[in-house]
């Protein structure tokens, strides 16, 4: 069980949706579940409820609500971002708001993407289902051990190592389906509650 996406949704109907989109999403994913920020650390850290997990497995995607209970998502991710161990997880945010400023804390707090939860359940689980996929299926993971302490590339014998060029296929791929997702989500009603 290495293709692990963790999900952090405090709503249980929430919850629920989301793990349905992603056994609709057919990426071949398992989903752990848990309901409040502290949960999520206990998770990643193998600690507490989670002391026998192997950390050396992480999620290959977090899905986290930002209004967590306990921790918020936002201390959540200031946390991940500060640990070596967690800092490359790739880490989507959920939330009801859609105001700048709640957008901007997510990025700078390390948020790899941001998504403005719809209210329309339909349209809620397709969102979940292209963002998995996305993530899972196009998206290129950081290599193991990732791009140094500074984000400039490991050291190997004093020398610095560049990451391989970019596969253009897989740009263009993802160029696609992003403007998708944006027409998707272009051509659909928005409901304010």
């Amino acid at each position: 069980m290495d293709n692990i996406i963790l999900v952090a949704e405090g709503d249980p109907d929430d919850r629920a949706l989301i793990l349905r989109a992603i056994g609709d999403a057919d990426v071949g994913a398992d989903a752990i579940t848990v309901c409040d920020g502290e949960d999520v650390l206990d998770y990643l850290y193998a600690r507490g409820a989670y002391a026998g997990r192997d950390v050396g497995v992480q999620p290959r995607l977090v899905l986290l609500d930002l209004a967590l209970p306990r921790i918020g998502g936002l201390e959540v991710l200031h946390r991940l971002r500060q640990d070596e161990r967690t800092r490359l997880l790739r880490v989507v945010a959920f939330s009801s708001s859609d105001q700048p400023r709640d957008v901007d804390q997510a990025y700078r707090a390390g948020a790899n993407s941001y998504i403005h939860k719809p209210t329309d359940p339909a349209r809620f689980a397709e969102v979940v289902r292209l963002t998995v996929r996305f993530w899972l299926t196009l998206n290129e993971p950081p290599p193991e051990g990732g791009m140094g302490r500074r984000g400039r590339g490991e050291t190997f014998r004093g020398l610095w190592f560049r990451p391989p060029l970019i596969d253009r296929r897989k740009v263009r791929r993802t160029a696609v389906l992003v403007g998708v997702i944006a027409l998707f989500l272009a051509y659909q009603p928005r409901t304010r509650k």
